[in-house]
């Protein structure tokens, strides 16, 4: 999971080949802590998609362009377009639904 912000997004995430999934979170926003770990742990799962964190504080303007009214908000950006949005504290079986996958399969030993 990598940090960006206005400086980089568009090329980062409108203009990349690959699928995104973008998390708008902020320093104080207690939740968006749970859910970056979560985030993290599927980022590790999903070798094909990107996933980024802007924080809102920095970078107020993607907050407004992106119409974020509360944190966390999660993109799944996929060719440019915004696809999907969910705002509040996501599990895992969650971002799976907002991304359309399905979830990966531990094998038991």
């Amino acid at each position: 999971m990598r940090e960006i912000g206005s400086q980089n997004f568009e090329r980062e995430v409108i203009n990349s080949k690959s699928d995104g999934v973008v998390t708008f979170t902020a320093p104080w926003c207690g939740f968006c802590k749970g859910t970056e770990t979560v985030l993290k742990a599927v980022a590790e799962e999903l070798s094909d998609v990107k996933f980024y964190v802007v924080n809102i504080e920095e970078n107020p303007d993607l907050a407004r362009k992106y119409n974020v009214r509360g944190v966390p908000t999660t993109l799944f950006v996929s060719q440019g377009e915004v696809k999907a949005r969910k705002t509040g504290a996501l599990t895992k079986a969650e971002i799976y639904k907002l991304i359309n996958k399905t979830p990966v399969q531990k094998a038991q030993i």
